[in-house]
């Protein structure tokens, strides 16, 4: 006997809006770096020796972590459109087999349903 396959697209559609907030809140986290980031920029100074040292490599980690924040929002963002499609497919396979089910019970019964 084949496995059986169940999806709950409900469910499914509730799991995106709670990735939807994880998101969102990534997305904020991001925003709220980059403002802090900015109203602290040059906090090693312009011209010194420790500037020179400090500057660059300080300069160097906030770039990349803005960038990884913005490339797990991304991957948030390519996970939700995968999901939403596996839910179309879903939905249009349970929506085809119900159809089969029941041309086919209408055939084994002269045509009559």
């Amino acid at each position: 006997m084949a496995e059986e396959y169940v999806a709950d697209p409900g469910r499914l559609r509730n799991a995106i809006r709670q990735i939807e907030q994880v998101g969102e809140l990534i997305e904020n986290a991001v925003s709220e770096f980059v403002n802090a980031q900015s109203a602290t920029a040059g906090w090693y100074g312009k011209d010194d020796r420790f500037a020179q040292q400090v500057g660059p490599q300080a300069k160097r980690e906030s770039q990349v972590t803005i960038k990884t924040g913005e490339s797990v929002v991304s991957a948030v963002a390519s996970v939700i459109n995968g999901t939403s499609a596996n839910i179309k497919n879903i939905v249009e396979t349970q929506e085809n087999n119900l159809e089969a089910i029941t041309n086919s019970a209408g055939k084994q019964h002269g045509g009559r349903r």
